[in-house]
């Protein structure tokens, strides 16, 4: 493990993640658009795509937003037989731990990170919860309407009650919010605003991270490729 760049990422990591991002602004904008009307940007959505174009926009962003969801699962516990370093362990209790002290000044040793930082993974798991929140509570509206994208699908919920289309309807718009949030002050400041990542960590668009920055962000991982070409 000698050359500069690491591979982080396959290149299909890199399409699943492009694509739900795409999907994800898409739903953004088109959804709070028609949440918040009142608001200047959202006017000027609504202006420029009307009412019938950010319906449909949203819909069909929707759609890709469950496809990325299903490909990842598929792909993350059939197609990828390898360990699964996501999925939360009692290291990262320790992590935590290690984190905290580390920034409070209270130990001179940062925590040695694997191949997902304990950050990583909450954001992780909190969008893909977020995610199935608005997924389920938006499909649910849209087949009370009468299937994908109102194009005569088959209304599987015709007998949802006003009472209960309300509630999917508040739980839908404030979780895309919150999920907005979560994009905006965590994902984004690990990814645009950190010290070492600014203007941009390159690795979920190219693949490659620098072994320096390896050394810094995942120095466990890092000794563990090191030792498997030995």
């Amino acid at each position: 493990m000698s050359g500069e760049d690491i591979e982080r990422f396959t290149t299909w990591q890199i399409i699943q993640h492009a694509l739900w991002a795409f999907a994800f602004i898409t739903l953004l904008v088109t959804g709070l658009s028609l949440k918040f009307p009142d608001n200047f940007l959202s006017q000027a959505v609504i202006g420029v795509l009307g009412m019938g174009l950010r319906a449909n926009l949203h819909r069909l962003a929707g759609l890709l937003f469950w496809a990325v969801g299903l490909t990842h699962i598929v792909y993350y516990l059939v197609i990828d037989r390898g360990s699964k370093p996501i999925l939360p362990s009692l290291q990262d209790g320790k992590d935590i731990v290690q984190d905290l002290k580390y920034h409070f000044r209270m130990s001179d040793e940062a925590p040695r990170f694997g191949r997902y930082t304990w950050v990583e993974k909450f954001d992780y798991w909190a969008g893909a919860a977020g995610s199935f929140i608005i997924g389920i509570t938006g499909l649910a509206m849209w087949q009370s309407y009468g299937g994908p994208a109102g194009f005569g699908g088959t209304n599987i919920l015709s007998g949802m009650s006003l009472q209960v289309y309300h509630w999917f309807r508040m739980i839908h718009g404030w979780e895309a919010v919150l999920a907005g949030a979560v994009i905006v002050m965590l994902h984004m400041y690990m990814a645009i605003w950190r010290p070492g990542n600014f203007p941009l960590a390159m690795q979920i668009w190219t693949g490659k991270m620098s072994r320096h920055h390896y050394e810094e962000e995942h120095p466990r991982e890092l000794e563990e490729l090191d030792k498997g070409e030995k």
